[in-house]
């Protein structure tokens, strides 16, 4: 049996920025992308497994209340990435990570480096 790809979910408001990371993603990664979050949208990320979320700032700030939910309960994702205007260089790998915007072009691929042997 072929193993999986990692399915990345991807919740970014700016849209330049989600189709240049669609581009780059696409290369080695699934890909399920959107503007805003709904719960239609964490059934079809979960279906199976590995799955990541990318969330960028904008999207945490105009819907705090629907992000603080879904890290509170079982949300089953193997990593969260937030891309922020000032994350921290090369961080450890974490379950709940940032990610520089100007380097999320490069950075996500090696955020998601320990998490392709597992699928």
């Amino acid at each position: 049996m072929a193993a999986r790809s990692l399915l990345v979910t991807m919740i970014v408001r700016d849209a330049g920025l989600r189709s240049a990371l669609v581009v780059r993603l696409s290369e080695s990664f699934d890909l399920l992308t959107a503007a805003r979050w709904d719960a239609g949208l964490a059934a079809r990320a979960l279906v199976r497994a590995p799955a990541v979320l990318v969330i960028d700032e904008q999207a945490l700030v105009e819907d705090a209340f629907s992000w603080v939910e879904l890290l509170a309960g079982d949300h089953g994702f193997a990593r969260i990435v937030v891309i922020t205007a000032d994350a921290p260089a090369n961080p450890e790998p974490q379950l709940v990570m940032q990610v520089d915007r100007e380097t999320a072009m490069a950075g996500l691929p090696q955020i998601f480096s320990d998490l392709t042997a597992l699928s």
